[in-house]
């Protein structure tokens, strides 16, 4: 069982070679100014560079990055649900095969127990992150 996990993540680690990378950048940025970066603390209070756009506000600069990239973090925490919920049926499928064997059995639930509450939580972060997608649209 375990030579088939070893494959089947080789088989996703080489497919995940073969997707073409997207080029991902901040647009509006000045890149040979080096105050148009960052988050600086000057005189007690936090400054953020123009790569944030204008706004000094710290609530308007985490609006505009997370509105910027709610594609890249709907996609991560979705893409992370689908595989705990995969190994969750994993731990189904060892938990049945070692009925016979209570070591084997205890292993299977602890692994259930883990992959589900894993689950369970990438399943919140994602519809939560769902939910401030749709409410912060622009």
């Amino acid at each position: 069982m375990t030579k088939k996990i070893s494959v089947l993540f080789l088989i996703i680690l080489l497919s995940f070679m073969l997707v073409p990378a997207v080029p991902a950048f901040a647009s509006g940025v000045d890149v040979d100014n080096p105050d148009d970066f960052g988050i600086r603390y000057d005189n007690g209070k936090l400054e953020y560079g123009g790569a944030y756009g204008k706004d000094k506000k710290q609530s308007d600069v985490w609006n505009k990055i997370f509105v910027e990239y709610k594609g890249i973090i709907m996609g991560i925490t979705g893409l992370g649900t689908l595989t705990m919920v995969a190994l969750f049926i994993i731990n189904f499928i060892k938990l049945g095969q070692a009925a016979n064997n209570p070591s084997e059995k205890s292993r299977a639930l602890s692994g259930l127990l883990w992959t589900g509450i894993a689950a369970a939580g990438l399943g919140g972060v994602t519809i939560f992150v769902g939910l401030a997608q749709g409410l912060l649209k622009s």
